[in-house]
């Protein structure tokens, strides 16, 4: 009888049997008898072949030409000897008869054409199978090829694994054999999706009428060798079955498992669930290891595992018969922890979301993530791997969510200095003339920018010593700026109120009528554009501390501030040309009023104030009281 995971045997016999057929236990054993015949030539055949290989065996080491042409000639005889009795085997079986059990069965034609076995056994193997399993729970008119070893993990991995870099061969697998295999519909052969599966239907069947939990080997058994499926696709079904049974179900393994997980450790207990599946690492040896399959029955610390060890990496197993609660302590200290990292994480999200180019999308990610982890929670070591299933359907994700969490708490340390470095950057200006400390602060702002230090991108300590390096590069600027304001800032600060005194006399002269229209239009708003709002400051230049702020305390200096000599020259130039201007058209009204003989007593009260200042520097001298005597004087 076949055993095990045999599941056809092919027997030749050289010569028919001289007593009673063979008893045939299985449909899918054939026995293969000869055609009667004369069987002197045969063995007269084979004695030549086991004489020419002893021969052969006296000239292996002999290198010579004689004995060359000898193993030449000895090896053409040879195969021509051994196509001879091939040629002979396949016209004495062709002859003969193939015996199946319990009953025999018509022989087709061609089971033994060719003269290499490989090629017998193969069709007459296909033959058995297809006899013993006429109608498989399978389209397969839908394939669009035929099911290979391989395919079972591939399948696996396109229906089980999310996230995980899939190679084309898995990306394709299931628009290929989904539909015949009853897991994808027609309409949509690359989705997932096996409510109307034959074989599930089986599987419920088989399951109801078995007790719980029931033998692994007997389901194993049913699909491989009752239904006809191959040992990978029936265990594949099982795995299936597992996933979409309601309630939930369980798969009991043996203590000596070696069945892995996606992220690189041993599945801990020997407890296989639906929740599990989507990070196991499919192994055909699986069947070997399965014991049970039935209802899911509380899981104990070692199948808790699973989960414990990502949110607590140094749990290990317990043995038995010792009690897990020290380890449990330490799971719900580290829960505890947990709880507080998310506390840190929001509040340093909190503190990022009102800082300018702060990231939403980034934000609103990581507090989602926050989210997540809060709901874990629970007083065992039951309740807290089941908060986790029920949050998390993928626990890869958990994976990173709570590294993304610890991130944060880290960066939340940091938290001061990163608020002090905005503030220094806020406030240190650099104009665009300085090219070289302008882009060094701009790379610096965008590496210290919510949302790089929320991609993580670099972390906050190593940014230090870039930080150090632009205050350094920045004190250095900044204290030649300072030094060289102080210096030219009195001269500056002279000429600039000598400009406003000319041009509030301007504005006077330009308020008389009777000077036509108002010349020097727009100084004035230049002229307040080059007040540097400063004053020579009385703290010496080297005594600056620039490590915390940015600015001398005392006057507020910035890189962005310079002394606009140049521009308060030309304006200088112009507000003069146009009190020339008002002074000219003065002077020629005056004249006139002279030469007409028009010179009155409030005429000669002004003329006696020209003898006594200058016309050229009544910029310095008028006032709103002079403007309106000369407003009566031109009247």
């Amino acid at each position: 009888p076949l055993t095990g995971d045999i599941y056809f045997r092919v027997v030749l016999l050289a010569r028919p049997p001289s007593g009673a057929a063979p008893q045939i236990k299985d449909s899918r054993i054939a026995v293969c008898l000869p055609g009667s015949g004369v069987y002197r030539q045969r063995d007269r055949i084979t004695d030549e072949i086991a004489t020419i290989r002893e021969t052969q065996a006296l000239y292996l080491a002999q290198r010579d030409p004689e004995a060359d042409l000898i193993r030449r000639t000895l090896q053409q005889r040879q195969k021509g000897l051994e196509d001879e009795i091939m040629t002979q085997e396949v016209t004495r079986y062709s002859a003969g008869t193939v015996l199946t059990g319990p009953e025999h069965r018509s022989v087709p034609e061609g089971l033994f054409s060719g003269t290499d076995p490989v090629s017998w056994f193969s069709r007459v193997s296909a033959w058995l199978l297809s006899n013993a399993y006429p109608d498989l729970p399978i389209d397969s008119a839908a394939l669009s090829r035929p099911i290979t070893q391989d395919d079972a993990g591939h399948l696996f991995g396109a229906i089980f694994t999310r996230g995980r870099p899939r190679s084309d061969t898995t990306s394709s697998i299931l628009a290929e054999l989904g539909v015949g295999l009853g897991l994808s519909s027609a309409d949509r052969p690359e989705v997932f999706a096996p409510e109307q599966c034959p074989v599930l239907e089986l599987i419920r069947d088989k399951l109801a009428q078995s007790p719980e939990p029931a033998p692994w080997s007997d389901q194993y058994y049913f699909l491989a060798h009752q239904v006809g499926l191959t040992g990978a696709l029936a265990s594949l079904y099982l795995l299936i079955y597992l996933r979409q049974a309601s309630p939930e179900q369980e798969v009991r393994l043996s203590d000596d498992h070696q069945l892995a997980l996606s992220n690189g450790r041993s599945l801990h207990g020997n407890r296989l669930t639906a929740d599990l599946l989507p990070h196991l690492i499919w192994d055909s040896r699986i069947g070997q290891w399965a014991n049970t399959i039935g209802p899911a029955t509380p899981a104990s610390w070692n199948d808790s595992l699973n989960y414990l060890v990502i949110i607590s990496p140094d749990l290990k197993p317990v043995p038995i018969e010792e009690s897990p609660s020290p380890s449990e302590q330490r799971l719900l200290r580290d829960v505890e922890t947990l709880t507080e990292l998310v506390s840190r994480g929001r509040d340093l999200l909190a503190l990022f979301s009102h800082v300018p180019g702060n990231s939403l999308e980034a934000s609103e990610a990581m507090s989602e993530s926050l989210d997540r982890l809060a709901r874990i929670s629970g007083d065992d070591f039951r309740s807290v791997p089941e908060s986790v299933r029920n949050t998390y359907a993928d626990f890869r994700l958990l994976e990173q969510d709570l590294a993304q969490a610890r991130k944060l708490a880290q960066l939340a340390d940091s938290a001061p200095a990163v608020q002090a470095v905005w503030a220094y950057l806020e406030g240190a200006p650099v104009p665009s003339e300085m090219a070289e400390l302008s882009i060094e602060r701009q790379a610096l702002a965008v590496a210290v920018a919510s949302a790089s230090l929320l991609g993580f991108s670099r972390p906050w300590p190593a940014l230090a010593q870039q930080i150090s390096d632009f205050k350094s590069r920045y004190a250095i600027a900044y204290r030649a700026l300072h030094q060289e304001l102080n210096q030219s800032l009195i001269a500056y600060r002279r000429n600039l109120d000598a400009a406003h005194l000319k041009q509030h006399a301007l504005e006077l002269l330009n308020s008389i009528p009777n000077l036509g229209q108002p010349a020097g239009a727009g100084l004035e708003s230049a002229l307040a554009g080059l007040d540097p709002s400063l004053v020579p400051c009385n703290v010496a230049t080297k005594s600056i501390d620039l490590e915390v702020a940015p600015q001398c305390s005392n006057c507020g200096l910035t890189l962005e501030l310079s002394l606009d000599t140049d521009g308060l020259s030309r304006l200088i130039v112009e507000i003069d040309a146009a009190l020339g201007e008002k002074n000219r058209m003065l002077s020629n009204l005056l004249v006139d009023k002279i030469l007409q003989g028009q010179v009155d007593q409030s005429l000669e009260d002004f003329l006696k104030i020209v003898q006594a200042s200058d016309l050229s520097a009544l910029s310095n001298t008028i006032t709103e009281e002079l403007a309106s005597f000369i407003r009566r004087v031109l009247v």
